[in-house]
């Protein structure tokens, strides 16, 4: 899993809907290199698009969990992550310029639903299939409610973002400080998300995570 925070602008993004990827990340989603292309770009991009590198090295196995701890700027709110899926054409899951700060606040939990996405460089219609070049290339497109993601009705996972700036947790008393420069996150990914959904607003600054559950926000 990788990812990038920068400051939202049109040209600054790892991936968005129904845009072109670039081949970095083309290489990385359909398994012709590892993420060293990908990593590479976003912390030598000439102009400079990138703020702070979000990467989880290891394979998520079926229940499994990974967290990663990064800082994110005043200035670069956004983060863009991406996590192929392998076995798989160019398939992948992910978030696009989701803003970690809002209103004047840093917000404090944001959980979002992880649905299939297809980056449209490779021609393949199962997991297992041997791909072949998409000439001309595609753009990326959601494979949510398509083959062969028909028969799965839940997400794929779950993308946990949560502030760790526990001295201003409102919910032990203490000032929420809406005004730091820099905060630190933790990113939590589950390949099994919650099934038992708790009505939550993912965009409140003061919200607090339920206990046993997660907030659900899609991202399709």
């Amino acid at each position: 899993m990788i990812g990038a925070t920068h400051n939202g602008e049109d040209t600054n993004y790892l991936w968005e809907n129904v845009a072109h990827v670039n081949p970095s990340f083309a290489a990385y989603v359909d398994g012709s290199f590892t993420g060293s292309r990908l990593r590479n770009y976003i912390n030598n991009h000439t102009p400079k698009k990138f703020d702070q590198l979000i990467n989880i090295r290891k394979t998520l196995p079926f229940n499994g969990t990974e967290s990663v701890e990064f800082y994110v700027n005043y200035t670069s709110p956004f983060v863009d992550v991406v996590a192929s899926i392998y076995p798989s054409p160019d398939w992948f899951v992910g978030v696009s310029k989701l803003p970690l700060f809002e209103q004047g606040h840093w917000l404090r939990y944001i959980a979002i639903d992880l649905y299939a996405w297809d980056a449209g460089t490779r021609n393949g219609q199962d997991f297992f299939s041997v791909p072949t070049m998409s000439v001309p290339q595609g753009r990326i497109t959601s494979l949510r409610n398509k083959y062969p993601f028909l028969q799965y009705q839940n997400p794929l996972g779950v993308m946990i973002f949560e502030r760790l700036d526990s001295e201003n947790c409102p919910q032990n008393g203490i000032t929420y400080n809406a005004d730091a420069l820099i905060d630190i996150v933790s990113l939590t990914v589950r390949n099994t998300p919650c099934h038992k959904p708790i009505p939550y607003s993912a965009g409140t600054p003061y919200g607090v995570p339920p206990s046993d559950c997660y907030a659900q926000s899609s991202s399709s």
